[in-house]
């Protein structure tokens, strides 16, 4: 599943936004968790939780879109961000956050596919890899996503650490290491 966060201050672009994931959702097979928010405050609040793709607004309140970027990449350089606004001259800032892309406001549905829908297949063929763990009794598939951190233990064993389970398995540090 693609966890995808809109962070925009307009009700009426994020409705717009929304819709045009829901679409997509559909058309692509592609199941998403959309989280919403009003401010790069809130987001930010929320963000531990991480997410693969953020759709930001430049222009909001106290904090800008390019900012809340800034913050969120000193934690996750990983994550792909979409930039929209109602003007072009923000577009360069944007990249130098290591934006995937930049849409114009008002959205409509050809621009939003055009920009959005490779970046969505990409996310999901990489979610859809899977490392293989086995223990001494079974073996098991799992995401390199869901892996939040590995624990070296004595005896040579590793602790892979999930959301909400850990799972020991023989092995050293360095065959794992990318």
């Amino acid at each position: 599943m693609l966890r995808i966060a809109v962070c925009d201050d307009s009700s009426s672009d994020i409705a717009s936004v929304v819709k045009h994931l829901k679409r997509l959702e559909q058309e692509l097979s592609i199941q998403m968790e959309i989280a919403v928010f009003q401010s790069a405050e809130s987001l930010l609040v929320a963000y531990p939780q991480h997410a693969d793709m953020l759709i930001l607004d430049v222009q909001m309140g106290k904090m800008s879109g390019i900012e809340l970027a800034r913050t969120i990449r000193r934690q996750d350089k990983t994550v792909s961000i979409i930039f929209m606004s109602n003007y072009l001259q923000y577009a360069v800032e944007g990249y130098s956050v290591n934006a995937f892309r930049y849409l114009l406001k008002p959205l409509n549905q050809t621009q939003f596919d055009y920009e959005v829908r490779d970046l969505l297949v990409s996310l999901e063929r990489d979610k859809q890899k899977t490392i293989l763990l086995k223990t001494r009794s079974a073996q098991y598939a799992a995401s390199p996503q869901d892996i939040l951190y590995i624990e070296t233990l004595p005896k040579k064993h590793l602790r892979f650490h999930f959301q909400n389970d850990h799972m020991d398995i023989p092995g050293l540090i360095g065959t794992w290491e990318t």
